[in-house]
């Protein structure tokens, strides 16, 4: 991720949710200025690293899920170095105890086909 995201995006990344919010939401929780904030989520949008929700303004944004998400919209910008760690990191996003600590999408539970 340290190819991809700046730490103050990393920073602001990870105060979105997966649920589309407007960036006034988004500075609150991240104690920002809206101004800031927006402008700061348009340019992660407009990079593949986080989803803009809407046709027109006012946008929402929402985390991106790695893999289907930021990975794919990263083809144009592909390095030989992500490449490399995402090769690395690949493996471990197949491993149940890795997906049981962090889905990235609701499963179904072993007990009963209930989502958690």
């Amino acid at each position: 991720m340290r190819h991809l995201f700046t730490p103050q995006e990393a920073a602001l990344a990870v105060r979105l949710t997966l649920i589309p919010e407007f960036p006034e939401v988004t500075a609150r929780r991240a104690k920002m200025s809206v101004e800031a904030t927006a402008e700061m989520l348009e340019e992660m949008a407009a990079k593949g690293l986080i989803m803009r929700v809407g046709l027109k303004t006012p946008y929402r944004y929402m985390a991106a899920q790695f893999v289907v998400g930021i990975w794919e919209y990263q083809v144009n910008r592909l390095t030989e170095e992500l490449v490399r760690d995402f090769n690395e990191y690949a493996p471990t996003l197949t491993t149940e105890s890795n997906w049981e600590k962090v889905p990235q999408v609701p499963t179904l539970s072993s007990a009963g086909g209930k989502p958690r």
